[in-house]
């Protein structure tokens, strides 16, 4: 649970290349395709560089499904590993001020030589982690000093703020 309203965290967490920012081990993200204006399109990829059970591990992930303003889940290969991250986004149904935050993440150590058979044992510790490691992150974030909600536009917001000035004026 975060403070803040669900389509302005869906966006925030939805944009890969602020994963920066609050997803614990990613160093770098980079979008390496331009498909529509927002990072939550089905198609867009993204080549994040993390720090994997410490290994440096350059991994590619593709966004494979969207549902609106709700649930995007996102497929990931590397070297050393596949994954598949479902982030479910819900407005907090007591208290609008709040959004409640999901994350599941499921990796599976691949085939890529020493340092695959080298992670392999430690996958399910790691993973048993990312989830909660993650959300602890992204709340600090949110609800700091310097939260970078108020600064996200929801595409068509300014467009109804200027309908509805008009109107009243």
């Amino acid at each position: 649970r975060v403070r803040g309203d669900a389509q302005r965290v869906f966006l925030y967490v939805t944009d890969l290349e602020r994963w920066t920012d609050w997803f614990p081990g990613v160093s770098s993200a980079t979008r390496t395709n331009g498909m529509g204006n927002q990072s939550a399109t089905v198609g867009n990829r993204f080549k994040l560089q993390q720090r994997l059970a410490g290994f440096d591990v350059l991994t590619t992930y593709e966004v494979s499904r969207v549902e609106d303003w709700r649930r995007v889940v996102l497929a990931g290969r590397s070297a050393l590993h596949t994954s598949t991250m479902q982030l479910v986004v819900l407005p907090d149904p007591n208290d609008p001020r709040f959004t409640l935050v999901r994350f599941v993440a499921a990796f599976e150590a691949g085939d890529g030589g020493w340092q695959a058979a080298a992670l392999r044992p430690l996958v399910s510790g790691l993973v048993s982690k990312v989830p909660d490691e993650a959300m602890e992150s992204l709340r600090r974030v949110l609800e700091g000093p310097a939260s970078p909600l108020p600064g996200i536009q929801i595409p068509g917001e300014s467009e109804r703020r200027g309908r509805s000035a008009s109107a009243s004026g």
